[in-house]
């Protein structure tokens, strides 16, 4: 005979709910890492001819945990396992030809990379280029295997334009998968 455990809630020692089950059997983890930051509602100019900098989301939707920071524009992972992350990124004022880049780096810091594309198994990327109209919109998506404190970083720009901009609606985000 097997043996059945009946259980609504998990609670941490300090009483704090881990996990519910409702009654459909549905597993809601109301403390597990997630994210999601924008650009608040002004767009914003990029730097001239860098495709990897890092991105300005300015604006936090969520954040379970407070692990995002508005000032560094990064996300710090709290605890060690694997985590999706998604960069949704639209660029305005691009010339015709050249190509625009997304990037999603784990790393240290972002802002002294010369090539952070060449990272295997540390970032995220993808391109696009020879777009027909001055605007272009990137995603770029997947998992990666943090550690706690691991630093998580969405960046992009363009080749060669000099007047482009990060739209408002653009977005990152992340959570713990496990």
């Amino acid at each position: 005979m097997a043996s059945i455990i009946g259980v609504q809630e998990l609670q941490h020692t300090n009483g704090t709910s881990a996990a519910t089950i409702d009654s459909s059997g549905r597993i809601l983890t109301p403390a597990r890492p997630a994210f999601l930051v924008h650009r608040n509602n002004v767009a914003i100019a990029l730097t001239e001819g860098n495709e990897h900098q890092i991105l300005p989301f300015n604006t936090v939707a969520f954040d379970i945990g407070n692990n995002y920071s508005t000032t560094n524009f990064n996300y710090v992972c709290p605890v060690a396992g694997v985590y999706f992350f998604a960069l949704n990124a639209r660029f305005d004022g691009l010339a015709s030809g050249g190509f625009v880049r997304g990037l999603i780096y784990k790393g240290n810091d972002a802002s002294t990379l010369v090539s952070p594309y060449s990272d295997a198994g540390d970032v995220l990327a993808v391109i696009k280029g020879n777009h027909a109209t001055n605007y272009e919109t990137i995603t770029v998506s997947g998992v990666l295997q943090c550690s706690a404190g691991d630093i998580v970083t969405p960046m992009g720009g363009h080749q060669t334009d000099a007047s482009i901009t990060l739209q408002a609606e653009s977005q990152f985000s992340g959570f713990l998968v496990g």
